[in-house]
């Protein structure tokens, strides 16, 4: 009797627990990420009714973010076309797939072109994330494709910083075209690669249990909608 007693109390509380719709709910992501999704956020999650919203931002390579979600409910994380899929011990919730562009001055003579073959980028500098992140791995590429070497004098991982390098020293870099914001870089733009299909593909990763909860749901869902609102 006393045995079915606490199991029937533990259940009770289990689902107490989930069906919580103002528990609080950590959300992990990466700094464009963070930049493009938290504000928003905190807005959409006011109000007593509201699941209350913790926001972390952390800068690590891809193989880093599955063990985030040891400590957050959600991690924001971000994977290159061609690199490795998500390790089965996390579940993955598709957010968008962002193209990769380069950014350059606008008085760039390749700014002119409606889109840029790798093939142009010969004897470009760029400014480039440190090595073992995904964005460095992508700039090998493209010169590869055009026949070029890399040529990297400056290493900055926040696309902010490194839109004040590009605009003052005349480098190009690859920037991510929904979650960058260029607004305080009017003589900055940005142009897609004549080649689609570079760009990385911005996930939800959580621990399997944690997506029972009905506050993480909710969320998740407004994540959802933000990252949805970005591609429009």
């Amino acid at each position: 009797m006393e045995v079915e007693v606490a199991l029937e109390r533990a259940t009770q509380a289990v689902a107490r627990f989930q069906e919580n719709p103002s528990g609080c709910v950590s959300v992990a992501a990466f700094h464009s990420a963070g930049l493009a999704v938290f504000g928003p956020l905190m807005a959409a999650s006011t109000g007593p009714d509201h699941p209350r919203v913790r926001v972390s931002d952390f800068d690590v390579a891809q193989e880093d973010f599955p063990p985030l979600t040891a400590t957050h409910d959600l991690v924001l994380a971000h994977r290159l076309v061609g690199s490795p899929t998500w390790p089965g011990s996390v579940r993955v919730e598709p957010l968008l797939f962002e193209p990769l562009d380069i950014a350059m001055r606008r008085d760039h003579p390749l700014a002119k072109k409606t889109a840029i073959e790798p093939a142009d980028l010969q004897g470009e500098e760029w400014v480039a994330v440190h090595e073992g992140f995904p964005l460095e791995r992508a700039i090998t590429v493209i010169a590869g494709i055009g026949g070029s070497e890399v040529r990297i004098p400056h290493r900055i991982n926040e696309f902010r910083v490194a839109a004040t390098v590009v605009e003052a020293s005349g480098c190009i870099a690859l920037m991510p075209r929904y979650t960058t914001d260029l607004r305080d870089h009017p003589q900055l733009v940005l142009k897609p690669l004549a080649h689609p299909g570079l760009g990385r593909y911005i996930d939800c990763l959580a621990r399997p249990e944690t997506l029972e909860r009905d506050n993480v749901k909710t969320v998740l869902a407004r994540i959802r909608t933000i990252a949805t609102g970005l591609t429009e």
